[in-house]
C-alpha cells in the first residue's frame, strides 16, 4: 500500500516520516521496532466474527471458494422481500384498471336501465 500523493498535497516532514515508517513496517521491514510491533499485534488479532459468519466462511473454505454461476442476469430472480413491493404495485394497477374499465364503483343499475 502506498501513499496517494497529489501535486497540491503537502505534508509536514515529521508526518511524512511517520507514514514512511508505517509503510515500511507494513511491507515487513523492521526499520522501526514500535511500528513493527504494532503491525504484528494488529495482524495477530483476528477480526471478531459471529458464529454464523464463521460457519459460512468455513463452508466456503471447505468447498474451495466456488465461483458463483455465470447465468445471464435475467435468470436471477430477486428475493421475495424485493418482489413484494413490485407485486403490490402491479396488483393495485390491475385493480384500478378493472375499476376504471367497468365504469367505476357504486353506480346503480337503475341509472343505466331503459324505461318503457
Amino acid at each position: 500500500m502506498t501513499r496517494h500523493e497529489k501535486d497540491t498535497d503537502t505534508l509536514d516532514p515529521r508526518e511524512a516520516a511517520e507514514l514512511d515508517a508505517l509503510e515500511a513496517a507494513l511491507a515487513g521491514s523492521t526499520a522501526d521496532p514500535e511500528w513493527a510491533a504494532l503491525v504484528a499485534a494488529v495482524r495477530d488479532e483476528p477480526p471478531a466474527a459471529g458464529d454464523r459468519a464463521k460457519e459460512i466462511l468455513n463452508a466456503r473454505v471447505a468447498a474451495g471458494f466456488p465461483r458463483e454461476s455465470r447465468r445471464p442476469g435475467w435468470l436471477h430472480l430477486p428475493s421475495r422481500s424485493r418482489l413484494l413491493p413490485a407485486l403490490a404495485t402491479a396488483s393495485a394497477l390491475v385493480i384500478g384498471g378493472v375499476v376504471v374499465g367497468t365504469g367505476g364503483l357504486g353506480e346503480s343499475s337503475s341509472d343505466t336501465s331503459v324505461s318503457s
